[in-house]
């Protein structure tokens, strides 16, 4: 268990050095790579998880869930920014919801 709580800290540790602290809100705004085409963007990190052979990217709005939590989302666990700001990767401002929440909010 001792390895799995390291492997947390340091991807939260490596999340969070590749981020800055807005100055007119709480976000923890992702500075790293992002995804490509269509905006909002989002950030992306690359991650080797336990149980995985190889690494893949992420984004980086889930390793903070995932972090926070301490396990890994399944692929079909939308994580939502309550904030509004696709690069921001504080835990407090992201939710776990179905689809059709995330969609109604951006239509308010």
């Amino acid at each position: 268990m001792e390895g799995k709580h390291d492997f947390w800290v340091q991807l939260q540790e490596r999340l969070v050095e590749q981020c800055f602290k807005s100055p007119d809100s709480d976000c923890l705004v992702w500075t790293g790579c992002t995804t490509n085409g269509n905006r909002p963007y989002y950030g992306r990190i690359w991650v080797k998880m336990p149980s995985d052979d190889k690494g893949r990217s992420y984004l980086a709005h889930r390793v903070a869930v995932m972090c926070h939590l301490r396990v890994a989302l399944g692929r079909n666990d939308l994580v939502s920014h309550l904030c509004g700001h696709s690069l921001c990767v504080n835990a407090c401002h992201l939710t776990i919801e179905p689809l059709s929440t995330n969609i109604d909010r951006r239509t308010c």
